[in-house]
């Protein structure tokens, strides 16, 4: 796993102030267009979290075809819970209905991403797109390549950047014909 992936804390101000004055950095150099290159990067890292966390249930033998196929949304969600809880930091609440995960941060918790915005002075309409949700969109995209017939859909519910008085849900819909 790369340092970069490593060292990611979601409490660590001064981590998310550089990564956010790189994107910026970026959007002055390029305009609009370095958002798809900046959304990558951190889709990247989630996809190689995601690899990684999937062998690691494979080696365990907690992830198997027969029971991701019985109960995929359920899986997944598992999945991203044991992810953030050894991750550590804040902690979203995570809970799927029907088809779909949720993930949401209440917004009496502290993120580190609202004082980067206002030190880094980056002017992005949602960099949680470009930040967060591609992360965790790579770590659950990692389940398409081993089942075939699996679609993931992804689509923020409300956002803080957005609303000051929302919480932040993120919704990730599974689809999966299997």
């Amino acid at each position: 796993m790369s340092e970069k992936v490593k060292q990611d804390n979601n409490l660590q101000l001064n981590q998310r102030i550089e990564e956010f004055n790189d994107i910026k950095l970026l959007f002055n150099t390029f305009g609009e267009t370095a958002y798809r290159a900046a959304w990558k990067y951190f889709f990247s890292n989630g996809y190689e979290v995601g690899y990684e966390r999937f062998m690691k249930a494979v080696k365990k033998g907690t992830l198997t075809p027969e029971k991701f196929k019985s109960e995929p949304v359920k899986t997944i969600e598992n999945f991203l819970k044991e992810f953030f809880r050894e991750r550590g930091g804040n902690q979203p609440e995570i809970w799927s209905e029907n088809s779909t995960i949720f993930l949401k941060t209440e917004r009496d918790v502290w993120c580190p991403a609202h004082d980067a915005v206002a030190i880094s002075g980056i002017n992005h309409k949602d960099i949680c797109s470009i930040h967060k949700r591609a992360f965790v969109i790579g770590i659950v995209k990692t389940f398409e390549e081993f089942f075939p017939g699996l679609t993931t859909n992804c689509y923020n519910v409300s956002s803080r950047f957005l609303d000051e008085n929302a919480d932040c849900i993120e919704a990730y819909q599974i689809i999966y014909y299997g």
